[in-house]
């Protein structure tokens, strides 16, 4: 093969592979030929794309889901912190009073 042959089969192929790649997804070669998805076929695939849809549809759920939980332990968390300091400062203040009446009697 030589370097003329080489440049033509490099530009034939460019044109014949998007030429093959239209006609294979083309309606037209059903039409034409015969020969092509089957109504079963198309039925597949448009199930195939819903039931893809819907797995996205409800992994995004479980996902804003969980985040939701996430953020709610979050807020829990912060909010018992202050609480279970309050509770503290209230124990040593009774402390503080139980011993001053100690003292005072």
């Amino acid at each position: 093969m030589n370097a003329i042959e080489r440049r033509l089969r490099a530009a034939v192929n460019r044109v014949s592979t998007a030429i093959t790649r239209w006609w294979c997804q083309s309606a037209m070669r059903h039409l034409l030929t015969g020969h092509g998805p089957s109504a079963n076929q198309r039925r597949l695939r448009r199930h195939t794309a819903r039931a893809a849809a819907r797995t996205r549809a409800q992994h995004a759920a479980r996902a804003t889901a969980q985040h939701a939980t996430r953020a709610t332990a979050q807020g829990a968390d912060r909010t018992a912190a202050p609480s279970a300091e309050t509770m503290r400062a209230r124990a040593d203040a009774i402390e503080k009073l139980l011993a001053q009446q100690d003292h005072q009697t």
